[in-house]
This record gives C-alpha cells, sequence and structure tokens, in this order.
C-alpha cells in the first residue's frame, strides 16, 4: 500500500523500525506479549497505516511515542504481558478515566530477566498479596517513572499493598506523580502529564 507504513510481518523476525519504539517493533518483541489479539490488531493497524480506532470510536488514534519508547526500553530488562492499549478491540469503555486515550497501558504479568516473576499467562493476572510478586512489580514501577521525561508519569493501583512505593530510581523527587487506585490484579502505567490532572499527587504511596 503506498504511503504506508508495512513493515509488519507475523514472522516473530525483527523488523525495520523508525524510532526507539514504534508499533510495528512493538509486534515483533520477543520480551511482549499480547494477552488479546485486539491489541496486536490495533498496533498492526498502526504499524501499517499509521493510525487505529480507539473506544470511543476515534480513527485517527496512535500511541504517544513515549509510551512505545519506554515500553520498549524496558523490554531489555522485563519481558511483560501486556494489554490495553484503549483501542476499540481491547478496551470496552469509551471513558477516559485514569487511562488518558494514547498514553497508558496495562501490565498483566512482569517477569525480569534472569529471575522474578508476577502473573503472565500461566499464572493469570499480577497479585498484590505476594510479597516476591510486589518486588517485582515495585521494581518495574520505579523505573517506568525513572525513565520518563520528569513532567510525565502516572502508575495505578495505590493501596494494593502496602510495600507497593514506586519512586524515581536514582533521583530525589517524584512531586506529581499520579498514584491512583486501581483493580488489584494488573498494573496500570502512563505517560500523562502531570499537569493535566488525573490521580493523586503525592511522593509515596
Amino acid at each position: 500500500m503506498d504511503g504506508t507504513l508495512n513493515c509488519y510481518e507475523d514472522t516473530g523476525k525483527s523488523q525495520p523500525t523508525t524510532g526507539t519504539g514504534d508499533a510495528c517493533s512493538l509486534l515483533n518483541n520477543p520480551n511482549i506479549v499480547y494477552v488479546i489479539e485486539g491489541t496486536k490488531q490495533g498496533l498492526k493497524e498502526i504499524c501499517e497505516t499509521g493510525k487505529s480506532v480507539n473506544s470511543c470510536g476515534d480513527t485517527n488514534y496512535k500511541l504517544d511515542q513515549e509510551l512505545m519508547d519506554v515500553v520498549t526500553t524496558l523490554s531489555s530488562k522485563y519481558k511483560v504481558w501486556l494489554n490495553n492499549f484503549g483501542f476499540k478491540y481491547d478496551r470496552n469503555s469509551c471513558d477516559g478515566g485514569q487511562h488518558p486515550k494514547g498514553k497508558a497501558v496495562d501490565l498483566n504479568g512482569i517477569e525480569k530477566l534472569g529471575g522474578g516473576r508476577a502473573g503472565g499467562s500461566e499464572w493469570g493476572g499480577i497479585t498484590y498479596s505476594d510479597p516476591k510478586q510486589v518486588a517485582i512489580i515495585n521494581e518495574y514501577a520505579s523505573d517506568w517513572l525513572a525513565a520518563l521525561d520528569p513532567s510525565h508519569g502516572g502508575v495505578g493501583q495505590k493501596g494494593c499493598s502496602n510495600s507497593f512505593n514506586p519512586s524515581f530510581a536514582g533521583q530525589s523527587n517524584v512531586n506529581g506523580a499520579a498514584f491512583f487506585a486501581d483493580s488489584c490484579d494488573h498494573l496500570h502505567i502512563d505517560v500523562r502529564d502531570r499537569g493535566g490532572g488525573g490521580g493523586e499527587n503525592r511522593t509515596s504511596l
């Protein structure tokens, strides 16, 4: 198709990318597993045409570059099970809520390469009642916040565990990061603009 980005092939082989992370490279990343096929469908549309459809019916839906970049960067340290980029194929409601469109994704499993795991396909969803899983979740969330532009960032699951306390690794200031309550079977992460409201701004959970 002329004028489109035809870089997706369902071969499992790496394809050329246009940046640190993009829809095509996310599809072919061996350390990213998609919980439902609908997420892959939305990414494939962006890969091939530059846009998809979101859960509100917007037919010019794109993902934030920073979201794709940081998911890609952290895939060198973790294998993740992803769900809910906000496509019409992987999100049932149109609400924005705490899932800013194009700027958020949910994790249903995290495996630290070299040891440690929370959730994943064989275990079902993440659980915050297991201290070993919480340690992995906390490390990923901390790495997520540390990798973002200092004016961006949100993490869900506030209150799911007393020991879940993500922070900026190697940095002293987490003021403005949005921490908020959410169901305790996954980890929500986002690249929201902290000046845009949403969530509870605080220095710790």
